[in-house]
């Protein structure tokens, strides 16, 4: 089938750079990475990745203009920047003002604030107002002013910068939906704004336009605001107030609170971060804390219940060592989403489905690792719906449909990644295959396990029952080669004797019998075969010499013997040509020679043969265009090869997934260069989906994917686009 993969291990790599801070908007993010470069990504509709478009974006990309920030914030649908020379600048929805540009029209690219201000930095509240912080610790606000969000004593709305009354000295702000926090070089907090429940925090809940002291006396040096205000005191107190419905100040209550109650706990906190109905702490000691609703899986503690509440802080991931973390201010949809960053550089997230980093929608309740660091050398695109991929140390990981236990991985299915090999004890493949439902590996010993669909013995453990993780393969033979079919599999020994197991109908087990087997069974004709590919109901092989042979099923002149005529034992395919790399899509197979000129026969409709032709070939016929193959993958209606340069290029059905990735929707019966300028290392094709692995061990996929098993929501990218979270 499409599935079969074809890769060495790559070297690795230079250590990539790797984010410093990020902020996540209602539906897009920004970031900013340790070479300096920033990096913006998500929902899209306003222009607020800053790409000069509205399209949205599933992997980072560099917002338009060259310009360098320093800082970087993402709200509600708008996106802020500061450069070193700290000029500000806004990009996004614009309808308020709050881009403080001097016009109330959106912006798709980086556009100067008004006013000369020096900034250190710049928040967004709510979508609505802008609260920025200059070097010399005077705030400005621009946007809408109602209930006296821009603290200059003024309710009317303005599209430039206005500056905060009061003379104050400050040195960070906290921006809410409509209040805002800000401290002074001294520590003392003050707030303005909507005071609704008492966010405000000084013991009232009237609306300020200026400034006003929390009370308490604290001595501050953070502060965060989203419905509900939160400060860090200089000996590490975290203490909350305002609105309390969701149990959100933490303090073991839900009633709300006008000046400052301490989170319980006794922790010593560095940093906070807060939406609407949760929050996400910090300590000294890099833990994670999270309370407030688990609206989508937020608190990351895997309940359940994702709507539960709690009201004090529950550990996250107490195994990981954490420096930095962000949440999605704004909660709509089925919840906000969070990131967060370890020590050793790995980004982590949970929550809802609007937060993106490198094309992840998520809504996972439990945290999970979205860059790995993992270097994969080998996939298997199965059937498209579930995707295999193995890491330089062997290890597989399972994403996509679960259909039949086709991952192996014990779980329903979905697009977390989770390796198979865990649930052996640590197994490690170093061969690894899939069929339409089922699929198969070789561990390092040379025994096969397999796992799936069972129907008709394909697993060979000598029953028919479907098996949900890896088991051994019956017969203690020694494999290193494996393929799967729709409903069979064949693998070579260690001696190159060739096996078959699972369907026999239209002999396709190559054993001279129509007759199902759910062990392996030897093929005839004594050959000693050095791979070995898998069909709809046939296979093919190439043996010692460079032969082909194939068997089974032909309908459409697959088996390349120029007939159409069933074959129950291996024949010679035909004209005499010396193979190096044989693939077979269901009903089509393609080869290369050992000088990597391609030929293709077999069904041909979609023009996957790439033959510039949509009439079926039972004999070889060369692929157009004249270049030199080193590797190729047929899948059901589409194909794929790799020029040994690692220049992808593919031909066939494009017209509905963009699974030929180059930019188009148009079917084309000659290879087509797939865009995008990457060097792979190994390409598998699926149903309508195609994934390679670059040099360095970075994970690309284009075309559908219906059933998550590129990591993601139901997007179908129709360039290579980069998986991180696997």
């Amino acid at each position: 089938m499409p599935k079969t993969f074809f890769a060495a291990i790559p070297k690795l790599g230079p250590v990539p750079p790797v984010f410093t801070s990020f902020t996540i908007g209602n539906g897009h993010a920004q970031g900013i990475k340790n070479n300096s470069t920033n990096w913006s990504w998500g929902s899209n509709a306003y222009g607020q990745v800053g790409t000069s478009n509205t399209t949205d974006y599933w992997s980072p990309t560099t917002p338009s203009g060259g310009l360098v920030f320093v800082d970087v914030a993402a709200s509600t649908n708008l996106s802020f920047g500061v450069t070193s020379g700290g000029t500000g600048y806004a990009w996004g929805l614009g309808g308020s003002g709050e881009l403080g540009i001097n016009s109330v029209t959106s912006r798709q690219t980086p556009t100067a604030i008004c006013g000369g201000i020096v900034f250190r930095r710049i928040r967004g509240g709510g979508g609505t107002f802008t609260i920025g912080l200059s070097t010399t610790g005077q705030a400005y606000g621009w946007g809408i002013a109602l209930e006296g969000r821009l603290g200059n004593n003024s309710t009317v709305q303005t599209s430039t910068p206005v500056a905060v009354c009061g003379g104050l000295n400050l040195c960070q702000i906290g921006v809410g939906n409509n209040h805002t926090l800000a401290l002074t070089s001294t520590g003392v907090a003050y707030a303005w704004g909507n005071n609704s429940q008492g966010r405000l925090g000084d013991n009232s809940i009237t609306n300020r336009s200026t400034p006003v002291a929390v009370c308490g006396g604290f001595n501050f040096c953070f502060v965060d605001a989203a419905n509900s205000s939160y400060g860090i005191t200089s000996t590490g107190v975290l203490y909350a107030w305002g609105d309390n419905g969701n149990g959100v100040l933490g303090n073991n209550s839900t009633i709300s609170q006008r000046t400052p109650v301490a989170v319980c706990g006794g922790l010593t906190w560095s940093m906070v971060s807060s939406y609407n109905g949760g929050v996400i702490g910090l300590t000294t000691g890099g833990q994670i804390y999270t309370w407030g609703v688990n609206l989508g899986g937020f608190l990351g503690i895997g309940d359940v219940n994702p709507g539960g509440l709690r009201s004090t802080p529950a550990a996250v991931c107490p195994t990981l060592t954490f420096r930095t973390i962000a949440v999605g201010k704004v909660n709509i949809g089925p919840g906000p989403a969070v990131l967060a960053v370890t020590n050793d550089n790995k980004v982590y997230a949970w929550g809802g489905t609007f937060g993106y980093l490198s094309g992840v929608p998520l809504d996972s309740r439990t945290p999970f690792s979205l860059e790995t660091g993992y270097t994969f050398c080998k996939v298997s695109a199965f059937n498209g719906t579930t995707v295999l991929y193995t890491d330089s140390n062997g290890i597989t990981y399972s994403t996509g449909s679960n259909t039949n236990f086709a991952r192996g991985d014990g779980t329903a299915g979905g697009r977390v990644p989770t390796p198979i090999g865990q649930l052996l004890g640590g197994q490690s493949f170093t061969e690894i295959a899939g069929g339409v439902s089922h699929g198969c590996g070789i561990n390092f010993s040379k025994v096969a396990y397999c796992w799936g669909n069972n129907a008709s013995g394909q697993v060979g453990d000598r029953s028919v029952t479907n098996k949900s993780t890896p088991v051994a393969v019956c017969g203690g033979l020694s494999f290193n080669k494996i393929a799967c079919g729709t409903n069979n599999t064949y693998a070579t020994t260690t001696t190159g004797v060739g096996y078959a197991w699972g369907n026999g109908a239209t002999g396709a087990l190559g054993n001279n019998t129509i007759v199902a087997q759910s062990t392996p069974v030897a093929i005839c004709g004594g050959l000693t075969l050095c791979q070995v590919s898998a069909g709809t109901n046939f296979g093919c092989a190439i043996n010692s010499t460079g032969s082909a042979y194939c068997w089974g099923v032909n309908t459409n002149g697959n088996l390349g013997d120029n007939s159409v005529v069933a074959k129950s034992t291996p024949v010679l395919v035909s004209g005499g040509l010396t193979w190096g790399v044989i693939s077979c899509g269901p009903n089509q197979t393609a080869a290369l020679t050992t000088t990597g000129v391609g030929y293709a026969w077999g069904l041909a409709s979609s023009g996957q043969l790439g033959i510039n032709l949509v009439a079926n070939r039972s004999t070889p016929t060369a692929i157009c265009g004249g270049h030199t193959f080193c590797r190729i993958s047929q899948g059901s209606i589409h194909a794929c090869a790799l020029t040994n340069l690692g220049v992808a290029y593919c031909w066939g059905s494009n017209s509905t997934t963009g699974a030929i990735g180059d930019n188009t929707l148009t079917n084309y019966s000659t290879p087509r260069a797939v865009c995008g300028g990457h060097t792979f290392c190994a390409i598998s094709v699926g149903a309508s989906n195609t994934v390679a692995i670059t040099n360095t061990g970075q994970v690309y996929h284009w075309g559908s994917n219906t059933s998550y098993q590129f990591g993601m929501l139901n997007y179908n990218p129709i360039t290579p686009n980069l998986i991180s979270n696997i």
